[in-house]
């Protein structure tokens, strides 16, 4: 069998050339095409479809791509969810299942494109994407392109000739009222859909052809595409003095005129502009505040009125695409200075889009990173990624709030979902954090384009001793160095920065003696499993106030307070202060999710893990004689070490980082 052919026989080919052959385009009649349409109006009617996607808005064929978000009510959450969130619901798509942490940006993103499919206030606005330098706009827009190329596009083509350069919907024909309310009636599409202006182009197409539609035009179905520049369209705003506002509005192609052709004629006309290109698609204005006014006039009656006056008096040009744009701060502010720009600040929906404050999600986005690299072939030790991400999420915090009292570490273990060890005092909780922090956190900082850089700085750290590897301690070390030398961070982000660097080494170095330990106990997950199942049985009998028959285990039926004994023997060396509460929470936690038909892993609740861990907990110093590396040892000793690091290797460290470990901590 070829490589190249699968089990049933099929070549890759020929799956390709199934799944290209999908999306091909295809010509129809002007009647088949409505006949689509009335087909399209009667199954949402019917409640089949949501949208007419033979003639859906782009902002709908957006939202059919998006499909239906899950909702999520984190206050039943018993994990980070109902911390981090505070107990509202929240909605996912899995179409931005790669845009981590950016659950709340996303929310207005969509409600934005939703209020623009329903004909709300910002189907006249463009949506504008504001934040710091690699804060993730672009991963936005370009996840919204992709989402585009999903659902096909309807668009004229002159019978013998080409497809219209303006992509005009065949819905555009029809300008009068009275052809209007025909078509309505008729094939069932709604009147709103019909309020769209004819090009020069097609005008030119109907008037040769004495006004009859079919034999003037044909429809073809055809896909956005950004390769081939079908519906998108891309337009960087740069210097106002080097602006040309063709690159916007398209212009007269000098070398097609002549004794027949006018200038004024539409043949002659370039249909080049952003514009144009973007109809019935996307059309991504980067820098836009930059826009001359003469560069905002075309954009400000396209948003307003789904139509621009174009160069040299050929006539309107229709636009019923989306824009969406997106600035850093710092120009925006300035834009926002000037009252000339009033004009376009009203047809503007501003979407601020932060770096992300959860250091889990931030880890996340560093392995994206590393996947579309070849940095992925290289070890990287457990908890390097979120060390780091712990760094950056502290660079953004907010300063001048009565937050900072609170240790910096704590209060981004707060927004990550977590909960410190610390008293209360030492901690504030959720709400809190929401109620005395503004829009501007996580507008400033480092960027997640600085942490990557020192993440791909630490793989090469050791390159010229013969290996490449990351994890906690080596990427500390290269971000201490990479602090210095950034020149972008002013002598006082340096010197706090720097402090941060400290809060985490400290706190790393408690983790290093657990990590240790772990190693040290090799408690299997069988073992661990079988202590979370015992603990869920002792607490359940206990709630319920039945004797237990511990046949498995000690062979001895237990009353209530003997089961009180047996489970205090297992919480007190995890310090847990209320048993009675604590019992409680754990076993509807487990029961829950039994219902839900799932097995409860003993690591799935970590207040729980925890209790298991501890009382599987050994001394250090029990440990110390192993982390030495540069001492004599009998045959038993160097046995005992190799098995000790052999375990640690399973766990994702290599020999060089528990060496480094070893020598972090003493």
């Amino acid at each position: 069998m070829s490589d190249l052919t699968d089990a049933t026989g099929a070549s890759l080919f020929e799956d390709l050339k199934s799944v290209t052959k999908e999306k091909e385009t295809e010509t129809m009649s002007l009647e088949t095409y409505f006949d689509l349409c009335k087909r399209d109006s009667e199954a949402v009617k019917s409640g089949e479809l949501k949208y007419p996607m033979a003639y859906a808005t782009v902002s709908e064929r957006l939202l059919e791509a998006l499909g239906e978000g899950e909702k999520i009510n984190t206050a039943e959450d018993t994990g980070k969810l109902k911390n981090k969130f505070a107990g509202e619901v929240i909605v996912r798509y899995p179409a931005f299942s790669n845009l981590y942490g950016m659950e709340n940006v996303l929310k207005k993103v969509v409600e934005h494109i939703e209020s623009a499919a329903e004909g709300g206030q910002f189907k006249k606005k463009m949506m504008l994407l504001m934040g710091p330098p690699g804060g993730g706009k672009n991963t936005i827009v370009n996840q919204l392109k992709k989402l585009l190329e999903q659902n096909p596009i309807y668009v004229l083509k002159a019978k013998d000739g080409d497809l219209s350069p303006n992509f005009d919907s065949p819905l555009s024909l029809f300008q009068d009222d009275a052809q209007k309310n025909f078509v309505a009636e008729k094939y069932g599409i709604p009147k709103r859909y019909l309020n769209l202006e004819l090009s020069p182009w097609a005008q030119k197409r109907l008037d040769e052809a004495g006004g009859e539609f079919d034999k003037a035009f044909e429809v073809v179905k055809t896909y956005p595409s950004l390769p081939r520049q079908i519906a998108f369209s891309h337009l960087m705003a740069g210097d106002v003095m080097t602006q040309d506002i063709s690159q916007l509005v398209g212009k007269t192609d000098l070398s097609a005129m002549g004794d027949e052709l006018p200038q004024d004629d539409i043949d002659t006309y370039q249909h080049s502009g952003a514009l144009q290109k973007g109809n019935q698609g996307i059309f991504e204005f980067e820098e836009a505040q930059k826009a001359s006014g003469d560069m905002q006039k075309p954009l400000i009656q396209a948003l307003e009125s789904q139509s621009y006056t174009a160069a040299e008096n050929v006539g309107n040009m229709p636009f019923y695409g989306a824009v969406i744009a997106h600035t850093n701060e710092a120009e925006w502010k300035e834009y926002l200075k000037k009252d000339t720009n009033e004009a376009m600040l009203d047809r503007t929906n501003q979407i601020d889009v932060p770096y992300v404050m959860s250091y889990d999600d931030e880890a996340k986005i560093y392995q994206k990173e590393i996947d579309r690299t070849g940095l992925s072939k290289y070890p990287i030790a457990p908890g390097t990624k979120e060390i780091l991400a712990q760094w950056s999420t502290m660079t953004r915090l907010e300063d001048g709030t009565v937050l900072d009292k609170f240790s910096p570490l704590n209060r981004v273990k707060v927004l990550n979902g977590e909960k410190p060890p610390e008293s209360a005092t030492e901690v504030p909780d959720m709400k809190t954090i929401k109620d005395e922090t503004s829009l501007r956190q996580g507008m400033e900082g480092s960027s997640t384009r600085f942490a990557f850089g020192v993440l791909a700085k630490t793989f090469n750290a050791k390159a010229i001793e013969g290996y490449r590897e990351a994890d906690p301690v080596l990427i500390m070390d290269t971000l201490k160095d990479a602090i210095m030398e950034e020149k972008r961070f002013s002598d006082e982000q340096k010197e706090k920065y720097k402090g941060y660097l400290n809060m985490l080494k400290d706190d790393y170095k408690e983790r290093v003696e657990e990590i240790f330990i772990d190693a040290f106990t090799d408690a299997s997950d069988e073992m661990c499993q079988n202590m979370f199942d015992r603990y869920i049985a002792l607490a359940d009998a206990w709630i319920e106030g039945d004797d237990f028959n511990d046949k498995g285990f000690s062979g001895e039926m237990l009353d209530k307070q003997q089961l009180d004994q047996k489970l205090k023997e297992m919480e007190g060396p995890a310090g847990i202060g209320n048993p009675e509460s604590f019992r409680n929470e754990v076993t509807r936690y487990v029961f829950r999710q039994e219902r839900k038909g799932e097995k409860v892993k003993w690591n799935s609740y970590e207040p729980l893990a925890n209790v298991i861990r501890q009382k599987l907990r050994v001394k250090f110093e029990d440990i110390k004689p192993l982390l030495s590396f540069d001492t004599a040892k009998t045959d038993k000793e160097k046995k005992k070490q190799s098995d000790f690091i052999k375990r640690l290797e399973k766990k994702g460290y290599t020999r060089t980082m528990v060496q480094r470990h070893a020598a972090m901590i003493g």
